[in-house]
C-alpha cells in the first residue's frame, strides 16, 4: 500500500503498487480499478477534495475519478496545457505526481518528482508552474499551515516555505538549511491543529518547527524512549496532541511532546543496601525538605534543592534510635504545633523527633496511654489535642502532655477495638475516625476531659455506610464531608439523612478503591487510585463539572500509590509513589480540553464469530447488510443465541484510560460498566422483541459522551411464536370453536330427534292397538249388519291406509336405529309387482288416472324382500297419483337383466325443479302437497331411499317442472348378493322342496 483516502460516501481508497482498490466501509464490498496506462500502475498519492472528487497521482500524471462513468480522466499532453514561469504556454509534458493539496480558491496544488510545483486552475486543463525551489525541481510533500503558507518538502534538498502561494510568479520562498544525507528527504508534513507545530517524517527521523515563530528552525528527533525513528515514512497528528509516526522498521509509534506538569523525585539510595519499594507517608514543612516514611521499612529526609537523601541513622538526631524501631514501615508523619515531628511506627510505637534535640521512641513500655505498639496514624486537632490511631484502638494526648486510651461507645455497644487508618476534624470540631473494621466513627465535639466518649457509628449494620472499611475522611472548603475506602471508593456525607452516599457510580469512577484524598487551593479534589490520579471538579449542586484522569502517559511515572500517602504545602500537592514522590502545582495545570471523540461500534460477534469471519454469509446479510461501524438495525433470527458488540472511543492517546458503559433498552434496567479495560457488551438468549443499544464512554479528560445513534436490535421469535403462527392458532381456534358449536348443535338436534323418535315410536304402537280393535269390530259388524258394506269398505280402506302410514313410521325408526333388516326370499317378482299395482289402482281410478304396467309375460324368479319392495312400490305409486293431474297417466315397467331388476315409475304430473330435487330424499320435505291439496308426511321418499340402499340397490329421479317425474329403482336379484343372514325360506320355496321329494 502506498496511499489512503476516504471519500464522502464512506469508501476507503487504497493505492497500491498494482492499481487502486475501493473498500466500501458500509458493506465491506471491495472493487479493484486499473488505470489504462502501464505508467499509471503504481498509485503514489490520493487526495479527496472538499467537493468529494478523488484525485490520483501516478507516474502517468494527475487523474480524477468520474463517479458517473466510473472511469478515470487523466490530464496529459493530449488535453492539458502548461504555463511556465516566463509565461510560455505549451503542451503538458511528462510529470510524476507525488502529493496534492487544494488551495483556498479551489485550485489544486500538485507536487511532482522532478517537474517542480504545479497549480491546476479550477475547472480547466491548464497547469501553472512555480519557479524552481531547488536544483532537482523536487516537490515531494505539501502542507498548508494555519497562516495560509505552503510548505514544500523535497527529495534530497530539504524543505521550503512559500509565504504567498497564490502568487505563482512571486511566491515568497524561504528555504531552510540542510545537510545532504541528513534530514534532507521530507516524505510527509502535517500540522498539529492543537499546537500549530509542523511535523515532518524523514529518513533520519522526525522533525518539528513552530509555525508561529518566523525565525524558528527545524528541531530534529532521532528516537523516542530509546526507539529509533530511522526511515519514518509518514506522520500524523490527532486532536489530543499525540504524534503518530509510521516507521519502516519499528511499526507505528505514538508519542506526545507536551511538557508534563508532574515532577518525579526518585530517592538516591547511594550505598544503602536495604530495599525501598515506595513512599508510604510524607510531610514537608516548607516544600523543600521532605520527611518520608518508607515501605517495607525506614525513614528518609529528602532535600529538594540539592536532591540528596538521608536514611535512618544518617539523619541528624536519629543515631540513638534502636535499629529495630527503624526496621518497619511508617504510615503517618505530622508536625505538632510545638515543632516536634511524630512518626507512626507500624510495630514499635511512635518515634518523636524534638524540634531541638534527638529523636526518642514511645512504646507501651514507657508510655501508659498507648494501647499497643502498632500505630497507624497520628492527627493533631485545632485545640492541639493529639489523636493516635492504633491497630486496636484510639489514644489521645492533651496539650499539657497527659494522655490516656479512649473508650468508644455507641449506646450499650463498645466499639473501642477498632483498626483506625485515618483521623480528621470538621469545622464544628467533630473528630472523624476512618477504621478498617468498624466503618466510620464520629466523636462529637470531644472536650478532652473524659476517656469514655459517646460516638456515632456509620457502618453497614447501621444502614448509613455501605462498607466496613474506610481509609480517611476530609471536609472540603465548601463544607462537604468526604470519605474514601479500599472497597467502596468515594462517599459523600448527606447531613439531612445522616448517612454516607456512594459516589463512584454517579461520577463514573472505574474501580472501587480510592487510596488518598486532598484538596487544592481552587477547591478541586485530588484522589489516588489503582488506575491513576483523579481530578474532581464539582459545582454547587455536587455534580461534577470536570473529571480528569492522569496516568504514566501524563508523566506520573510507574504508578503505585499507598493509603493516605498524600500531602500539601502552598499550592503544591505531593504523592508518595513507587520509587520516590511526585510533586505538582494544580493551579499551573490547565484542565484537559473537552473534546468530543467519535464513539463507534468496531465489531459485532455473532455466536462467537467476528462479523467479517462469519462462515454463513447469508446469515450475516440477514442480520444486517451494513458493516458494524455503520449498521443502525440488526435482525436476529432464532439461530443467534449469543451476540457481542465491540466499541471504541477514537481518542487514540491514553486509550487505556477510556471507560465504557452500555445499556440495552428493553432488557437492562440501568447502565452497565465495562470492567478491566473491556470495551464490549455481550448478551445471550435474548427474548424475542425489539431493543435499543446505547453506548457511552469517557476519555482521559473524564468527559462522558454518548454514541450519536442507537442500534435497534430486533430478536425474531421462534416459528411457533411468530405472527403467522399466531394467525394459524387463531384460525385453528376459530375452527375448533365453530366445530364445537356445530357439534353441540348437532348433538342437541340428535338428542331431540332421538327423544321425538322414541315418543313417535311409542305413539305409533299405541295407535296400532286401537286400529286393530276397530278393524275387528268392523269385521264383526259386517256379519251383524251386512247392508252397510259400502261404508264398511270406506272404513276398512282408511284403517289400512292408517296402518300403512304407521308402519312406515316404524320402518323409518328402525332405519334410524340401525335395526332394519332384509328378509329376502325367492319368488315371482313380476306377479308380486302386479298384485301391488292392483291394490293401489282404486286410488288412481278415483282421480281418473290411467295406471298401466309393462311386466314380463313369463315368470320372473328373483330374490327380494317382499315387505321392502311393497313399501317402495306403494310410496312411488302413491306419490305419482298424489302429484298428478286428473285424467293423468302413470306407467310402471319392470325388466330383469344381468341379475338385476329395474323398476320404473313414470308420470306426467306437476314435476319438480332443481331445488326440490336437491332435497328429494330429506325427511319431512313436503314438496308441494299444500298447493296440490294432498296429504303428505314428508317421510315416504326418504323411506324409499333407505329401503333401496338396504336392498343393495340404487334409485334415480328425473323430473321437469310441469312435464312429469320418473323414478328408476335398480336392485340385485341374485341370491349370492345377499349374505345368509338376509335370506329367508319362503312358502314357495318350501312347496318346491316338497314336490321334489314326492317325485323321488
Amino acid at each position: 500500500m502506498r496511499s489512503l483516502a476516504e471519500d464522502k460516501d464512506d469508501r476507503l481508497w487504497v493505492g497500491t503498487r498494482n492499481g487502486l482498490q475501493r473498500f466500501d466501509l458500509r458493506t465491506g464490498q471491495v472493487t479493484t480499478f486499473h488505470l489504462p496506462d502501464e505508467n499509471q500502475r503504481i498509485i503514489y498519492t490520493l487526495y479527496v477534495d472538499p467537493q468529494g472528487r478523488l484525485w490520483v497521482g501516478t507516474d502517468g500524471g494527475l487523474s480524477v475519478y468520474d463517479e458517473k462513468t466510473q472511469r478515470f480522466h487523466t490530464y496529459n499532453n493530449k488535453n492539458s496545457w502548461l504555463v511556465t514561469p516566463d509565461g510560455k504556454k505549451t503542451r503538458m509534458t511528462y510529470y510524476s505526481v507525488k502529493s496534492m493539496v487544494q488551495a483556498p480558491n479551489g485550485d489544486l496544488i500538485v507536487g511532482t518528482w522532478s517537474s517542480d510545483l504545479l497549480r491546476l486552475r479550477r475547472g480547466t486543463h491548464t497547469f501553472l508552474r512555480y519557479p524552481a525551489f531547488n536544483a532537482i525541481h523536487s516537490a515531494y510533500s505539501l502542507c498548508y499551515d494555519h497562516r495560509g503558507r505552503l510548505w514544500v518538502g523535497s527529495w534530497g534538498n530539504g524543505v521550503a516555505r512559500i509565504d504567498y502561494p497564490d502568487d505563482v510568479h512571486h511566491p515568497g520562498v524561504k528555504t531552510y538549511p540542510f545537510t545532504t544525507g541528513n534530514f534532507d528527504i521530507f516524505l510527509s508534513i502535517v500540522e498539529d491543529p492543537v499546537t500549530h507545530c509542523l511535523w515532518a517524517a524523514t529518513r533520519e527521523g522526525i522533525c518539528t518547527i513552530n509555525t508561529n515563530d518566523d525565525q524558528a528552525q527545524w528541531q530534529k528527533i532521532t528516537s523516542i524512549d530509546g526507539t529509533s525513528l530511522n526511515y519514518s515514512n509518514s506522520i500524523a497528528t490527532d486532536l489530543s496532541g499525540n504524534i503518530w509516526v509510521l516507521t519502516q522498521n519499528n511499526g507505528v509509534i505514538q508519542t506526545t511532546f507536551d511538557r508534563s506538569p508532574f515532577l518525579c523525585y526518585n530517592l538516591d539510595m547511594g550505598q544503602q543496601s536495604f530495599p525501598v519499594n515506595f513512599v508510604s507517608s510524607l510531610y514537608t514543612p516548607d516544600g523543600n525538605t521532605f520527611w518520608l516514611g518508607l515501605n517495607p521499612y525506614g525513614i528518609a529526609r529528602f532535600d529538594r534543592q540539592t536532591g540528596t537523601t538521608l536514611f535512618n541513622h544518617d539523619i541528624p538526631g536519629f543515631s540513638n534510635i534502636p535499629a529495630g524501631a527503624l526496621s518497619t514501615s511508617f504510615s503517618s508523619i505530622i508536625r505538632r504545633s510545638n515543632g516536634d515531628l511524630w512518626f507512626a511506627d507500624n510495630n514499635y510505637g511512635i518515634i518523636v523527633k524534638k524540634a531541638q534535640g534527638n529523636a526518642e521512641v514511645l512504646d507501651v513500655s514507657n508510655t501508659p496511654w498507648l494501647k499497643e505498639n502498632f500505630v497507624n496514624t497520628i492527627f493533631e486537632s485545632k485545640k492541639h489535642t493529639l489523636w493516635i490511631g492504633q491497630h486496636s484502638g484510639l489514644s489521645m494526648v492533651l496539650p499539657d502532655g497527659r494522655g490516656f486510651p479512649v473508650t468508644l461507645r455507641q449506646g450499650n455497644r463498645d466499639i473501642s477495638n477498632c483498626d483506625i487508618r485515618g483521623i480528621s476534624e470538621d469545622r464544628k470540631g467533630n473528630i472523624w475516625l476512618a477504621t478498617d473494621n468498624e466503618g466510620i466513627i464520629c466523636i462529637v465535639k470531644p472536650d478532652g476531659r473524659h476517656a469514655r466518649m459517646n460516638v456515632r457509628q456509620y457502618a453497614p449494620q447501621q444502614g448509613n455506610f455501605a462498607v466496613d472499611d474506610a481509609t480517611n475522611c476530609l471536609q472540603d472548603h465548601a463544607g462537604r464531608l468526604w470519605a474514601i475506602s479500599n472497597s467502596g471508593g468515594l462517599f459523600l456525607y448527606n447531613a439531612a439523612d445522616n448517612r454516607f452516599e456512594a459516589k463512584n457510580r454517579d461520577y463514573h469512577f472505574n474501580g472501587d478503591r480510592i487510596l488518598a484524598i486532598a484538596q487544592d487551593n481552587k477547591g478541586d479534589l485530588w484522589l489516588t487510585s489503582d488506575r491513576g490520579l483523579i481530578r474532581l471538579c464539582l459545582g454547587k449542586d455536587n455534580e461534577p463539572t470536570d473529571v480528569n484522569y492522569y496516568t504514566n502517559e501524563d508523566g506520573l511515572g510507574d504508578l503505585l500509590f499507598s493509603e493516605n500517602s498524600i500531602a500539601t504545602y502552598g499550592r503544591e500537592i505531593y504523592l508518595g509513589s513507587r520509587h520516590g514522590f511526585i510533586a505538582f502545582d494544580p493551579s499551573a495545570m490547565s484542565k484537559k480540553q473537552k473534546t468530543n471523540y467519535r464513539l463507534i461500534i468496531t465489531d459485532i460477534v455473532v455466536n462467537d464469530e467476528p462479523w467479517q469471519q462469519m462462515t454463513d454469509s447469508t446469515l450475516r446479510q440477514r442480520i444486517s447488510e451494513e458493516s458494524p461501524s455503520f449498521t443502525r438495525r440488526l435482525t436476529l433470527p432464532t439461530s443467534v443465541k449469543k451476540i457481542s458488540f465491540d466499541f471504541a472511543l477514537l481518542s487514540y492517546g491514553n486509550a487505556e484510560k477510556n471507560i465504557y458503559s452500555y445499556m440495552l433498552e428493553g432488557y437492562d434496567d440501568d447502565w452497565k460498566y465495562c470492567a478491566g479495560g473491556s470495551h464490549s457488551a455481550t448478551y445471550q438468549n435474548l427474548p424475542s422483541g425489539t431493543y435499543h443499544l446505547r453506548v457511552r464512554a469517557a476519555g482521559s479528560n473524564g468527559q462522558w459522551q454518548e454514541m450519536g445513534y442507537r442500534i435497534t436490535v430486533r430478536v425474531l421469535p421462534p416459528w411457533y411464536a411468530s405472527w403467522w403462527a399466531y394467525l394459524i392458532y387463531i384460525v385453528l381456534l376459530c375452527a375448533a370453536t365453530f366445530a364445537m358449536v356445530f357439534w353441540y348443535r348437532e348433538h342437541l338436534r340428535t338428542q331431540n330427534r332421538l327423544r321425538m323418535g322414541v315418543m313417535l315410536t311409542n305413539i305409533t304402537h299405541e295407535l296400532l292397538t286401537p286400529l286393530t280393535v276397530i278393524y275387528a269390530t268392523i269385521y264383526k259388524l259386517r256379519s251383524m249388519a251386512p247392508q252397510y258394506e259400502d261404508e264398511y269398505g270406506v272404513i276398512d280402506n282408511n284403517i289400512q291406509r292408517t296402518k300403512r302410514l304407521l308402519t312406515q313410521i316404524l320402518e323409518v325408526r328402525k332405519s334410524q336405529a340401525g335395526q332394519l333388516r332384509l328378509k329376502v326370499s325367492r319368488g315371482d317378482l313380476a306377479a308380486f309387482v302386479s298384485n301391488v299395482v292392483e291394490e293401489i289402482r282404486p286410488m288412481a281410478e278415483q282421480k281418473h288416472i290411467s295406471l298401466e304396467t309393462a311386466l314380463p309375460e313369463k315368470e320372473t324368479t328373483a330374490w327380494f324382500d317382499t315387505d321392502k319392495i311393497d313399501k317402495i312400490l306403494y310410496n312411488l305409486l302413491s306419490n305419482a297419483i298424489k302429484y298428478n293431474h286428473n285424467d293423468g297417466h302413470i306407467l310402471l315397467w319392470l325388466a330383469v337383466k344381468d341379475s338385476k331388476a329395474v323398476i320404473s315409475v313414470e308420470d306426467n304430473g306437476i314435476g319438480m325443479d332443481k331445488q326440490q330435487l336437491n332435497h328429494l330424499y330429506t325427511r319431512f320435505f313436503d314438496g308441494d302437497y299444500r298447493r296440490q291439496n294432498t296429504g303428505g308426511t314428508g317421510i315416504g321418499l326418504a323411506l324409499v331411499h333407505e329401503l333401496v340402499k338396504l336392498h343393495h340397490g340404487s334409485i334415480r329421479c328425473q323430473s321437469s317442472k310441469g312435464v312429469g317425474t320418473t323414478f328408476t329403482v335398480t336392485i340385485p336379484v341374485n341370491k349370492k348378493t345377499y349374505p345368509p343372514r338376509d335370506r329367508q325360506l319362503g312358502n314357495q320355496q318350501g312347496r318346491r322342496q316338497r314336490d321334489d321329494a314326492q317325485s323321488h
